[in-house]
């Protein structure tokens, strides 16, 4: 995250920018390209890892929550087991934090 927010703000200085780098008015370094394209990639393999392994966390965790958590099924094209596994992805996606990512 520091090495993208700063990427982000050396790029933004007019010493790293056109006519030093490139030929029109907005062009920078390339570098500060490939490093917000590898920030990106990251995070979101990072993201879609933690979405993936979130049905191990414990079923303590999601009892507090009524509105996505009751114990029906609602729908009968899902199993028990795939009925818990997406109450707890979708519990992990709601959480403030989770969101922001």
């Amino acid at each position: 995250v520091c090495l993208s927010c700063a990427a982000m703000i050396v790029s933004s200085m007019p010493k790293f920018r056109y006519p030093n780098y490139g030929d029109e008015e907005n062009d920078t370094s390339s570098t500060f390209d490939h490093i917000e394209t590898a920030s990106v990639m990251f995070f979101t393999i990072e993201y879609i890892v933690r979405v993936a392994c979130c049905s191990a966390m414990s079923e303590v965790y999601i009892t507090g929550s009524p509105f996505l958590f009751t114990q029906e099924i609602p729908w009968s094209c899902f199993t028990e087991s795939q009925w818990v596994h997406l109450r707890k992805i979708c519990y992990f996606v709601s959480k403030p934090m989770n969101i922001i990512d």
